[in-house]
């Protein structure tokens, strides 16, 4: 299954077939909970294929903005930003926090970075697993 060009991962896929939608979102969000750094996890929405298709976008056209830097959509391999293009939006919230599959690194593999603002008026992303699986099951 791909997103804007990018492979979910196998695991996302089997977890979906296996808990189903509804089962599977709660698991996602329980796993956020856990290692997110926001002010406002709990908030945070699972999205559909659809929903990760259309943020996804919605930040691709924000990255050719002048507010890119603002949202750390530079394509570069800066720790606290990332490429929009080698990334896959998972999970957001009201706050504009995200959740996102980055495959910047590896394109068979990707890490789970969030988004979240900072008190000097940017936003950064950090790693918060180094890929889908331990997201869910961190050691």
């Amino acid at each position: 299954m791909e997103i804007n060009g990018l492979k979910l991962p196998e695991y996302y896929q089997e977890l979906v077939e296996k808990l189903g939608w509804d089962s599977f979102k709660e698991v996602v969000k329980k796993a956020i909970v856990n290692v997110s750094t926001s002010r406002y996890k709990d908030e945070y929405r699972v999205l559909t294929l659809e929903g990760m298709r259309v943020y996804t976008e919605e930040l691709r056209g924000i990255s050719k903005s002048d507010v890119a830097k603002y949202y750390g959509l530079q394509s570069s391999n800066g720790s606290d930003t990332i490429d929009i293009d080698h990334s896959i939006i998972i999970a957001v919230n009201d706050d504009e926090d995200a959740i996102c599959l980055n495959y910047e690194r590896d394109t068979n593999n990707s890490e789970v970075k969030e988004i979240f603002s900072l008190p000097k008026g940017h936003c950064q992303w950090v790693v918060i697993a180094s890929n889908f699986e331990e997201l869910l099951d961190p050691k």
